[in-house]
């Protein structure tokens, strides 16, 4: 993280999402489980075909003010072709059910979060055929994705 005049460019933060590579800390309700299984580096979560707003699974971005432009990405796939992954900021910024296949794709999304519950959603659709998987969510201000997911600087690495 670089500094400017004593304050932090959150701009160089690499992963605004805490521990987004294991979901530990994240809130996972009951339609929500972590695989041992791996996808490149990340654990696997896994979202029945129930989800909603209160059943999901979602993580606070580290921003600390105001609402920001943020820029997300997350590898996803289903059980059947067609099925959706929902995603959104708290309050519908950048809100998409994206189809989805049964082979892993990066997917990408922006939106504007809320100045008081910067969080991230994701739950699999009702009506599903099947679970949906996912690993490695990476977030960023602005638009400019570009060097591929990495931790959040206070992530612990073991």
């Amino acid at each position: 993280m670089d500094q400017i005049g004593g304050v932090i460019d959150l701009s160089t933060i690499d992963n605004l999402l805490l521990h987004s590579d294991t979901f530990e800390g994240w809130s996972k309700n009951t339609t929500i489980s972590v695989s041992t299984n791996k996808y490149l580096c990340g654990d696997i979560a896994v979202l029945a075909p129930n989800g909603t707003g209160s059943n999901c699974l979602n993580g606070r971005l580290s921003i600390p003010y105001g609402s920001q432009q943020v820029t997300w990405s997350v590898y996803a796939k289903a059980d059947y072709t067609g099925d959706k992954l929902h995603t959104e900021l708290f309050g519908g910024g950048g809100i998409s059910d994206l189809r989805l296949t049964t082979d892993w794709k990066l997917y990408q999304f922006t939106g504007t979060t809320n100045a008081n519950n910067p969080i991230l959603y994701f739950w699999g659709i009702v009506g599903n055929k099947g679970n949906v998987e996912i690993a490695l969510p990476y977030a960023v201000i602005g638009t400019n994705i570009s060097n591929g997911w990495n931790p959040n600087p206070n992530d612990k690495t073991s």
